[in-house]
C-alpha cells in the first residue's frame, strides 16, 4: 500500500514560470533590462575578466553575457573588499591575483548595490493580470488538489522575486470557485499589521475539508524588507516594490549555503518536502542554484520513492545541470514531454493533461 507521503506532490517554480509576464530569465536578463539603469560597461568588464580566467573567447558582447556569473563575481569582489577592510594587518606576501578594473571607478560595494537594486526594480513591478481562462497556475493548482492526499497541504516553492504566484492565488481563492473555496494561502506572512514573516507558521497538516496552499519563497521577495537596518531584524511584507537598503533576498549568482534567517528555515522546509514527498514537479527552474541542485540530487539518492518531473521552455544544453541530473538519475529525473517527445511548456494548453498522465504513471509505479 502506498503511503500518503509517497503520493504527495510538491512544486518548485523558477524564472521560466513567470516568463509569460515578461519577467526576464537569467539567460536573457540583460537583454530585457538594457534600459533599466544597470552599469552596463562594468558588467562587460566583469564578464571579460571571467572569460580570461576561463581561458575562453572574450568576444561575447553585452547583453548576451551570463548575468548569473556577473552577479556572482560582483558579490565575491564585494566580500573580498569587506574582508580586506577588516584585516588591516600588513602582508609580506605578493598579490598574485589581479582583480578586474571597472571603467566607471565604482567601488565593489556600490557596484553590487546597483546590480541588486536593479533586480528589485525589474522583478518588483506588478504583474499584468492575465485573462481568467488563461492562468496555467490556477489549472495546475486544481490538478494538484486531486493528487495531494486529504489532510496534507499543497507545497509550492519558488526562487522568484516577483509576486505572480501569490497575486494569482489570492485572486482565485477569493473568487470562491471550485475547488478554491476550500483552499487558503499561507505565505508565512502574518495577516495583522505589521505583516511580519514567521517561517514556523506554515501549516504542516490540514483539517478535514481544508487545503492549505503553502507558498515558500526560497530566495525572498522584491517586497520583503528588514524592519530595521540590522540584517537580523524581522522581515516585513511591505508591498513596497522599489529598492531600499533593507531588501531581503538572495540574489541570483549566490553560490553559498544560506546561513542567515529567514533563508535557513525556508530551505529547511524544502528539505522536509524532498524527504516526505513522492514527486517534485519543477517548472521553469534550470537548477542553476548549486545548493538547491545538491539538495535535489541528494534527495533522489536518499529517498528512493522520489521522482522529479522537470518542465522547461526549451531544450537544456549539453553538459547543463539539468542534463547532468537527467543522466545521473535516469528514469527518476525526467523532462516533461508529449508523446512526440516535444517539451511541454507551462503555458501549453496540454500541460495539465500531460502532467496528470505523468503523475499517474509516477504514483502508480511505486
Amino acid at each position: 500500500m502506498q503511503s500518503r507521503e509517497s503520493r504527495a506532490v510538491a512544486f518548485l517554480f523558477g524564472a521560466g514560470a513567470s516568463a509569460r509576464f515578461n519577467y526576464p530569465m537569467v539567460a536573457n536578463f540583460f537583454g530585457q533590462c538594457e534600459d533599466r539603469g544597470f552599469p552596463h560597461k562594468d558588467c562587460e568588464d566583469l564578464w571579460r575578466y571571467i572569460r580570461i580566467l576561463e581561458r575562453r573567447s572574450r568576444n561575447e558582447k553585452y547583453p548576451e553575457i551570463n548575468a548569473e556569473a556577473v552577479f556572482s563575481l560582483a558579490e565575491q569582489i564585494r566580500q573580498v573588499d569587506a574582508a580586506l577592510r577588516l584585516d588591516s594587518s600588513p602582508s609580506t606576501r605578493p598579490h598574485r591575483t589581479q582583480r578586474p578594473v571597472l571603467r566607471s571607478g565604482l567601488s565593489a560595494e556600490d557596484l553590487y548595490r546597483r546590480l541588486t537594486d536593479g533586480i528589485i526594480t525589474v522583478y518588483g513591478r506588478m504583474p499584468e493580470e492575465a485573462a481568467a481562462d488563461s492562468d496555467p497556475l490556477a489549472e495546475l493548482v486544481k490538478e494538484a488538489d486531486e493528487f495531494v492526499p486529504e489532510g496534507q497541504p499543497l507545497w509550492l516553492f519558488t526562487t522568484n522575486y516577483d509576486t505572480v504566484i501569490e497575486n494569482s492565488l489570492d485572486r482565485w481563492i477569493g473568487s470562491r470557485q471550485k475547488p478554491f473555496e476550500h483552499m487558503r494561502l499561507a505565505t508565512g506572512i502574518a495577516d495583522q499589521r505589521p505583516h511580519r514573516l514567521d517561517t514556523a507558521s506554515f501549516p504542516l497538516d490540514a483539517k478535514p475539508g481544508e487545503r492549505p496552499v503553502n507558498l515558500v519563497k526560497l530566495h525572498g521577495s522584491a517586497t520583503w524588507k528588514h524592519e530595521t537596518s540590522d540584517r537580523a531584524s524581522p522581515i516585513l511584507e511591505t508591498d513596497m516594490r522599489v529598492p531600499t537598503d533593507r531588501d531581503c533576498a538572495l540574489f541570483f549568482g549566490y553560490k553559498r549555503i544560506p546561513d542567515e534567517e529567514p533563508f535557513v528555515s525556508l530551505h529547511r522546509l524544502f528539505k522536509r518536502a524532498l524527504s516526505t514527498h513522492g514527486t517534485l514537479v519543477s517548472i521553469g527552474f534550470q537548477f542553476g542554484d548549486p545548493f538547491l541542485r545538491e539538495l535535489v540530487d541528494f534527495a533522489l539518492r536518499a529517498n528512493d520513492k522520489l521522482k522529479v518531473l522537470c518542465c522547461l521552455r526549451s531544450e537544456p544544453a549539453d553538459q547543463s545541470t539539468v542534463r547532468n541530473l537527467e543522466g545521473s538519475h535516469r528514469e527518476r529525473f525526467k523532462l516533461l514531454r508529449d508523446k512526440q517527445g516535444k517539451l511541454v511548456r507551462f503555458d501549453d494548453k496540454q500541460f495539465c493533461t500531460i502532467l496528470r498522465e505523468q503523475l499517474e504513471v509516477s504514483v502508480g509505479s511505486r
